[in-house]
């Protein structure tokens, strides 16, 4: 039973079958606060590397031109650059909500068990609701219009990943011009070492100048075995276990908080995590 007990209720175990009203209601409000005090904190940590606070409904991301020096000698006088080039992305209101009810009868004969059990209804309730518009967010390919309540603010084009459209991104190829990408990609066949996917993910991520750091792939439960079976994979090093001095053994460590488990790593420098909430596939 200990996982299914809230953060803040661990020291109230041995009262779970007393009454609120006898253990004391400020007493269980506390175990109440400090769990969802906990449950905040994880989620944050869990959610850095999906997302971050937009202190605006809009911002405008502003991309440097491509230019040369002009061509000088000691008298000359460089003509002025004027830097032009951009792209919006919009970000939408989107509120949640739960409640519980009880009797009046009912909730004066609450048990600390019972109020547990509402604490862990919420915050999962919660989490659900922050992992579903996540990943909406992700895999939602073509830009949808919201209509934000705020009048001054009006309606806003909530845009995806690259997706193939007008928007032009910088591109590390030698190329003089940015050019559009789409980060959508699919295969229609299992995955083996013929088809590989993570040098192309990594490949694909990277061709950016604004993109730095690890690339972790999020791998559904049910890809896990395939992707393990790989060639250039390498599992992660178990604490408990000493490998011997002839086996390549991975040294490095993701370094960030992050969902689900990290079982592995490909050679094409992608951390493997397994995210048992992805759908399948």
């Amino acid at each position: 039973m200990a996982n299914q007990i809230a953060y803040g209720f661990v020291n109230l175990e041995d009262v779970f079958a007393e009454r609120v009203n006898d253990v004391g209601v400020q007493v269980v409000w506390d175990a109440i606060q400090a769990s969802v005090t906990e449950h905040n904190t994880q989620m944050s940590a869990l959610m850095q590397l999906f997302v971050k606070p937009a202190p605006k409904p809009k911002i405008r991301y502003k991309t440097p031109n491509v230019s040369r020096l002009q061509p000088a000698e000691e008298i000359a006088r460089a003509r002025p650059l004027r830097v032009a080039g951009y792209y919006d992305v919009a970000f939408p209101i989107q509120m949640g909500m739960a409640a519980l009810g009880d009797t009046f009868i009912a909730a004066a004969k609450m048990l600390v068990e019972d109020a547990n059990r509402y604490v862990n209804a919420l915050t999962s309730a919660d989490a659900r609701w922050m992992r579903d518009h996540i990943l909406a967010a992700l895999y939602a390919n073509v830009a949808w219009t919201y209509s934000d309540p705020n009048d001054e603010i009006g309606t806003l084009t909530i845009e995806g990943l690259a997706n193939a459209d007008a928007v032009k991104y910088e591109i590390m190829t030698g190329a003089d011009n940015g050019a559009t990408d789409t980060h959508y990609l699919a295969q229609a066949d299992a995955i083996d070492d013929t088809h590989d996917p993570f040098a192309t993910i990594h490949d694909e991520l990277m061709e950016h100048p604004d993109n730095s750091g690890e690339v972790v792939a999020f791998i559904p439960t049910n890809l896990k075995t395939t992707v393990k079976a790989l060639t250039h994979y390498m599992p992660a090093q178990d604490p408990n276990v000493r490998t011997g001095s002839a086996t390549d053994v991975l040294a490095g460590n993701l370094g960030v908080s992050y969902p689900g488990e990290l079982f592995g790593y490909h050679d094409a420098k992608v951390w493997l995590v397994e995210w048992r909430s992805l759908p399948d596939s």
